[in-house]
């Protein structure tokens, strides 16, 4: 069952290790998945989707700065839906009634990177997801303490679906260029 923490102003103790390195090759494949078979899509859309996919973590620089000591970044503003979503559906909505549907859809690639950056970090660890509206703390990670050793090793590995997220971000931007070079040299001769 997902986890769910009473009001608190710090978070709960976390089980496991935090989501570290897979946002943005998640994002990559967030992003694939979005524009589909369109390989003619602009380089500046995938990079601020790549942007996007980390843009959460913004908050961290203020820690490493040494303007802030919580150190629990999770618990700031950045780490919350609400705010990437009063922030940007404005946004992609004046650009849907602009008729400007390249902004719309850039805006809403971005929406969907920070959600899914949010969504990683909950399964991991331990965020105020429905902040402003609740205090607690929540985490989506089915607890499987009373199952099986296999699967509270997989529980545990986050490392490891982080290297599964990034392997195949790696095997599906290997599998795109070689389709975008064999075509370029199609096209070429």
């Amino acid at each position: 069952m997902p986890g769910s923490r009473p009001r608190a102003s710090d978070p709960p103790n976390i089980s496991g290790p935090p989501m570290h390195f897979a946002h943005m090759p998640a994002g990559y494949l967030l992003t694939k998945l979005l524009i589909g078979k369109n390989e003619r899509v602009p380089h500046l859309l995938m990079c601020g989707a790549l942007v996007a996919s980390v843009l959460p973590d913004f908050d961290l620089s203020l820690y490493l700065l040494g303007l802030d000591d919580r150190g629990a970044h999770h618990g700031y503003w950045t780490h919350t839906p609400a705010f990437w979503l009063a922030l940007l559906l404005p946004v992609i909505g004046v650009a849907w009634l602009a008729r400007r549907p390249i902004f719309a859809a850039f805006f809403g690639i971005v929406l969907a990177n920070t959600l899914l950056h949010l969504v990683l970090d909950a399964v991991a660890s331990w965020i105020p997801l429905l902040r402003p509206f609740s205090d607690a703390w929540i985490n989506l990670q089915i607890d499987l303490s009373g199952e099986a050793e296999w699967a509270v090793a997989m529980q545990e590995a986050n490392g490891l679906v982080e290297l599964a997220i990034c392997a195949v971000a790696a095997l599906v931007f290997l599998a795109s260029s070689s389709r975008s070079r064999a075509g370029s040299v199609s096209s070429a001769s």
